[in-house]
């Protein structure tokens, strides 16, 4: 496993990687997931993208309650190699939901995507990553309890299911 070393020395991650050279895997988002890109949420959301926002809440969580001092662009190759794992398919409903801000005294938007997506290629650096964020959740209102995802590995062709 390539591990990406930060300024502290710390490889990160610090945690153990599949022994598994995973070709093709599925992420099963059971709440909806929002990525905003210049401000709007996507309703499409690609693999990169996700990746990114992945790397983004790892950091953060990291830097803040893990006392990680991480080189500025150590996700760079992370990223890059997202861009390399070629899309199989993806199946992605937008969903609009509302919630009362009493500070505020006003409704609030929460729209997200609910889906799937599934990637094949050069997966094994990745995967802890990808692993990690089952339990941190990705992208914005985490703490609402969207952004939840299930990754599941070793993933059979057949198993895939494009359209319904």
């Amino acid at each position: 496993m390539t591990t990406v070393e930060g300024a502290s020395g710390v490889a990160w991650p610090w945690w153990s990687p599949s022994e598994h050279n995973e070709q093709l895997i599925r992420l099963r988002f059971l709440s909806p997931l929002r990525i905003r890109v210049r401000g709007k949420v996507l309703r499409d959301p690609q693999f990169p993208e996700i990746v990114r926002a992945l790397l983004r809440r790892l950091h953060v969580l990291g830097t803040l309650y893990g006392g990680l001092h991480l080189q500025q662009k150590w996700t760079l190759p992370l990223l890059e190699q997202s861009n390399a794992v070629l899309p199989i398919y993806s199946d992605w409903h937008y969903v609009k939901e509302q919630r009362y801000s009493g500070r505020q005294q006003s409704n609030k938007m929460l729209d997200g995507s609910f889906g799937e997506i599934a990637m094949a290629g050069e997966l094994a650096t990745l995967l802890p990553f990808l692993d990690a964020g089952q339990w941190t959740g990705i992208g914005a209102s985490t703490g609402r309890g969207f952004g939840t995802y299930v990754l599941e590995t070793g993933v059979a062709c057949s198993e895939l299911n494009p359209g319904g």
